[in-house]
């Protein structure tokens, strides 16, 4: 019976993961529309809320291991806080190190439509 809980613990944990990451890259690429070249970060509550995803999911599977939900339950968020700065940390080193302006974006863009119009000529 604990084998069938925990399995659908982790599942349901997929779930939530797999949901709450498509959310988090919606939001970006609206963020990115929204913003039009003004610098914005949103890594960290990217990073949160991933940590947050995945220390409910581990959190749920020891409560259960343990035969004590409640405790999972409540130590499984503040351990995906501390994992999500982790990541967040890391999403912002990647977002400065990529960091393009919009003319340097709609200057590529030009280029590779201009490129796409020669090859479709020829």
């Amino acid at each position: 019976m604990k084998n069938l809980l925990v399995i659908i613990a982790l599942i349901i944990g997929v779930v939530l993961i797999s949901i709450l990451l498509v959310l988090l890259f919606k939001q970006s690429a609206l963020q990115k529309n929204i913003n039009h070249g003004q610098k914005s970060s949103s890594a960290m509550g990217k990073g949160i809320g991933i940590g947050i995803a995945f220390g409910a999911a581990i959190g749920l599977v020891f409560g259960i291991v343990t035969d004590n939900i409640s405790l999972g339950i409540s130590i499984g968020p503040g351990m995906g806080v501390a994992i999500g700065v982790a990541i967040s940390a890391a999403f912002q080193k990647k977002e400065e190190e990529n960091n393009e302006t919009v003319e340097t974006y709609n200057k590529k863009s030009v280029t590779g439509i201009l490129i796409g119009l020669l090859v479709l000529i020829l």
